[in-house]
């Protein structure tokens, strides 16, 4: 015999949820409202009633569901004279079940925690020792960083709760983000979390209220993401009320939006529609891990986001600057990391001489530490994924990456090749737009010299930035806000950037604007 499943669906819920009236969902969501139970336990009576037939209001949704597969079971068995095994059967209600869940579920997202309990804690047996052989000169901050990502497992918390709230700080460059990304990627092969990557968020792309929206779908796509770890970076950046929405959360464990949303196309618009069947009316933290990064110290962070916030984080790490050595030996670690992906991804023979191994160490000057060492092993990668799609007779070569005058060159027999021309040239257009702003101003008054001074230090700023460097479009609003910040912290001080607060003389204690609150550009 033929047999529906959709049928036997249909049987033990009394219709098609396609099937009910506007007047029948009307009074299944009062009666629910009234009496409990669920919309589809509160429909099936509400049609059952109007049908002549009397509802049984003693099982669940889910206990009607299980009759249904018995039903269907039994039905497949005189049909083909076998019996359904108990995987197939478990297999069937676990694909139900899942839908039911997906289409009446009103939690935020997707599992996120693969080991719960006591007995994750025995995942972090070793975990240190692993970090360690990768991270160098910052054992104190894995120890932390360590007990900080076991902490949930021990201690209780309510259902919406974030499973833990930290702070990462510390000198620019000294393998906060390394680390981290380190550990989850660790964490996800001991299963104790389910996703290796870690969902990053820059606030600054939230500077004023009118991209409320935006942060709205971008925290809920990370809350409904399936990783565990999400990063907030720049916080000093983000508008207040956003800043609100993100300490509802970390303090309470969720947040109350002022409009009800749903999901179209991917994207969250506002419910207009009442009959809408789910609905976002707040956010929760449940199952994430919240990470702030930042070089600023706590008191900063407490200045921005209240003693309230502070006092819910579980745990405060601290990187300290890393020494040469310390420097010296992660290069090594990401030197055999380098040769191990050159084989493999382009069955390169790779080698890396002491002169290339000295340029590598070079990079870490100008402030940039330990990320001018990991972008340049980056660079390199690029290069020669670069020299694979342009050159077919190399592969299974022995290849040497040297260095000559100062400049890295891959060296393959008699040829030596430029690495730097493997590259495509940089986005130059935040400098050339910041440099164009320092030429445009003519008359250096004091004023102008210190706008000046800052449009230094944003240019600095871009060259070590990497992939955060803005866009042309948006270093207009860039620089604007970079000035109104300065403003703002030199008039906190009784001057500009310090300045004349207690000098003597005329003008002594006056403050004079560093900028007008008009745009620059």
């Amino acid at each position: 015999m033929d047999y529906n499943l959709g049928d036997a669906f249909n049987k033990a819920f009394g219709g098609k949820r396609a099937q009910y009236s506007v007047e029948e969902i009307d009074e299944a969501k009062k009666r629910q409202k009234k009496n409990g139970g669920t919309l589809m336990d509160n429909l099936a009576a509400v049609a059952a009633e109007r049908s002549g037939k009397k509802a049984d209001g003693s099982k669940s949704s889910i206990e009607k569901l299980d009759e249904a597969i018995s039903r269907m079971s039994a039905d497949l068995d005189k049909a083909s004279g076998s019996t359904l095994s108990t995987s197939e059967l478990n297999a069937t209600i676990s694909s139900l079940n899942a839908n039911i869940e997906k289409d009446f579920s009103t939690g935020m997202g997707e599992q996120t925690v693969i080991t719960d309990g006591a007995s994750a804690l025995d995942g972090f047996d070793g975990l240190s020792e692993v970090i360690k052989e990768k991270v160098y000169g910052q054992d104190e901050f894995i120890k932390k960083l360590i007990i900080a990502f076991k902490r949930p497992f021990v201690t209780e918390r309510d259902k919406d709760d974030a499973l833990n709230s930290i702070y990462i700080t510390g000198p620019s460059a000294t393998g906060k983000h390394y680390t981290l990304d380190i550990l989850v990627k660790e964490l996800a092969s001991r299963k104790i979390i389910k996703s290796p990557s870690v969902y990053s968020m820059d606030l600054s792309l939230y500077p004023t209220s009118t991209e409320e929206k935006l942060f709205l779908q971008d925290i809920y796509s990370a809350l409904q993401s399936d990783k565990a770890v999400i990063l907030f970076e720049n916080f000093e950046a983000c508008h207040i009320s956003m800043l609100t929405r993100i300490s509802d959360l970390v303090t309470t464990g969720s947040c109350k939006l002022s409009d009800r949303y749903i999901m179209q196309n991917g994207q969250l618009v506002t419910a207009s529609n009442v009959l809408a069947g789910k609905t976002i009316g707040e956010f929760t933290a449940s199952g994430k891990y919240f990470v702030f990064a930042s070089t600023k110290p706590l008191d900063k962070l407490a200045g921005v986001m209240g003693a309230p916030f502070v006092n819910a984080l579980g745990d405060v790490c601290e990187t300290k600057s890393l020494d040469d050595e310390a420097i010296a030996k992660i290069a090594d670690v990401e030197k055999d990391t380098l040769i191990e992906k050159a084989k493999k991804q382009l069955d390169f023979n790779l080698t890396l001489d002491d002169d290339f191994m000295k340029y590598i160490i070079s990079q870490t000057s100008k402030g940039r530490a330990l990320r001018g060492v990991l972008d340049t092993f980056a660079e390199t990668m690029k290069a020669l994924a670069q020299l694979r799609l342009e050159r077919d007779d190399l592969p299974s070569k022995d290849l040497t990456l040297a260095c000559e005058s100062g400049s890295p060159v891959i060296v393959s027999g008699d040829e030596k090749i430029d690495l730097s021309g493997l590259l495509p040239d940089s986005y130059s257009g935040e400098l050339e737009s910041i440099k164009e702003e320092m030429d445009a101003i003519g008359k250096e008054t004091q004023k102008d010299l210190m706008i000046k001074q800052q449009l230094r230090n944003m240019e600095g700023w871009s060259r070590d930035a990497g992939n955060n460097r803005k866009t042309r479009g948006g270093v207009k609003r860039f620089i604007t806000n970079w000035l109104i910040r300065e403003q703002n912290d030199a008039s906190k001080k009784g001057g500009r950037n310090g300045a004349n607060r207690s000098s003597p003389g005329k003008g002594a204690g006056r403050y004079e604007p560093l900028f007008d609150g008009e745009t620059v550009v």
